[in-house]
């Protein structure tokens, strides 16, 4: 579906992304950080219509995104977070990510 739009034997993929981001955080309790990502992704993407064919293109913009991040201990920690990689001429690229980080 784009744009409210479905259209059979479609389909859309993002091949890959690449972003360069700053992330300023703070502190809301003893084990508990907000974060905000603001930067600029790039990515590459697939169109395709059974019958017809395809086509890659890839485009960039700014990019923003925030979250959360609770230690569990000095060296481990557990994050969420939303980021909008893309708006751009009516597309939209959004994505939703928990992650599990150490520290060495």
């Amino acid at each position: 579906t784009v744009n409210g739009f479905t259209l059979a034997g479609s389909s859309a993929d993002i091949d890959n992304g690449l972003g360069l981001y700053i992330r300023p955080s703070m502190k809301l309790a003893e084990n508990v950080e907000l974060f905000g990502r603001a930067g600029f992704a790039r990515l590459r993407g697939t169109v395709a219509q059974a019958g017809i064919g395809s086509a890659a293109d890839s485009d960039s913009s700014f990019s923003f995104g925030a979250g959360l991040s609770y230690l569990v201990n000095p060296r481990t920690r557990i994050t969420a977070d939303f980021r909008q990689y893309l708006n751009r001429d009516g597309f939209k690229a959004n994505g939703y990510a928990i992650g599990l980080g150490f520290s060495f």
